[in-house]
């Protein structure tokens, strides 16, 4: 290693023309533009050369199995699927249900980073057991037991009607059910 450091002096000072111990060494600007422009080759291609980060592989489309989720447990007994998307380029998380005090009301519960937590839109009419049949990044199918089914326009965060115009619910929505933590463990 000193080996190679007395060398790259001698190397150095002989290209500045420097051979004398009383001279203050200087460095020829051509050595020196050449010495950066050197510089800034390896490290473009060092950089170029970076394996980029991974992009995001999360799996989108419908899931089966729900289990817990704390806060809307409770609320509501859950359907056995539940809708992965990307909405704003954020991964939001879709489950139904139909809530436990009124059986007969099924809710559309959304969870998104954005919103710091879930969001609870009512369906517009008394239904049966609700349950996801479908999703296309923008809409939802849901369906109940008897044959009804809704569109869920994740974009607007409404139901639609078969013209494709929303539809007023029962109640208000949304219900933002902020601090009910993530879905993600």
């Amino acid at each position: 290693m000193k080996n190679n450091i007395l060398v790259l002096s001698l190397v150095l000072i002989s290209l500045c023309g420097c051979h004398s111990a009383s001279k203050k060494p200087t460095i020829d600007q051509t050595v020196l533009m050449i010495a950066k422009q050197t510089g800034i080759a390896n490290a473009t291609n060092i950089a170029g050369n970076i394996t980029p980060l991974p992009t995001n592989t999360r799996e989108t489309g419908l899931f089966p199995g729900v289990g817990y989720v704390k806060g809307i447990s409770e609320e509501a007994r859950l359907s056995q699927t539940y809708y992965i998307g990307i909405q704003d380029g954020e991964y939001i998380t879709v489950i139904v249900g139909n809530m436990r005090n009124d059986p007969s009301q099924g809710a559309v519960y959304i969870f998104s980073p954005k919103a710091n937590g879930w969001k609870k839109f009512l369906l517009p009419e008394k239904v049966n057991t609700v349950q996801i049949d479908s999703g296309d990044g923008s809409e939802l199918k849901i369906s109940d037991g008897a044959g009804n089914v809704f569109s869920f326009n994740l974009i607007t965060n409404s139901f639609m009607n078969s013209l494709g115009t929303p539809i007023s619910t029962i109640t208000p929505s949304p219900t933002n059910l902020v601090g009910l933590g993530t879905p993600y463990p």
